[in-house]
């Protein structure tokens, strides 16, 4: 009897354990041996995503993203969305007060932004790329970038 229980228990508890397992994804810029989606025409950013490791359960994606100035002038950010599977998130609050919004001629930041993804998953989320649009302006006049993200298991 003994041996017939733990001949049992021992394959079920292992089944439990990795089906209660939440596996995870990577999520960031597309990789170098894909085409990257072209910035948009008179784009004066030069936009990273550095790659988050999550849970697929997770409902919010926070990257650190580096942001280059390419221009002579400085730039300030009006403005940052996460648009994916049809539905567009803005930065939560705490990413929002905590947004450095100038940005000096040439220069570079690292910026902590999030998304909450309103109860859906990383995995929904990403099952198509998704795009992180940045909304800026120079000298009163309104531009905008943007930078293609993947979700990979």
């Amino acid at each position: 009897m003994h041996w017939n229980l733990r001949a049992f228990l021992l394959p079920t508890l292992l089944c439990l354990a990795v089906a209660a397992c939440d596996p995870g994804m990577t999520i960031g810029e597309k990789t170098t041996g894909s085409p990257r989606t072209p910035m948009p025409e008179g784009c004066g950013l030069e936009i990273h995503a550095k790659e988050t490791h999550q849970l697929i359960g997770e409902s919010w994606y926070d990257p650190e993203v580096t942001v280059t100035n390419l221009g002579k002038s400085s730039v300030a950010i009006d403005r940052i969305e996460l648009i994916s599977e049809g539905r567009t998130y803005n930065l939560e609050e705490w990413a929002e007060k905590r947004l450095d919004r100038t940005i000096p001629a040439h220069g570079t930041k690292t910026l902590k932004i999030g998304f909450d993804l309103n109860k859906s998953a990383v995995h929904e989320a990403f099952k198509q790329p998704a795009i992180i649009r940045f909304q800026y302006s120079i000298a009163n006049v309104a531009k905008e970038c943007t930078l293609e993200v993947v979700g990979t298991n």
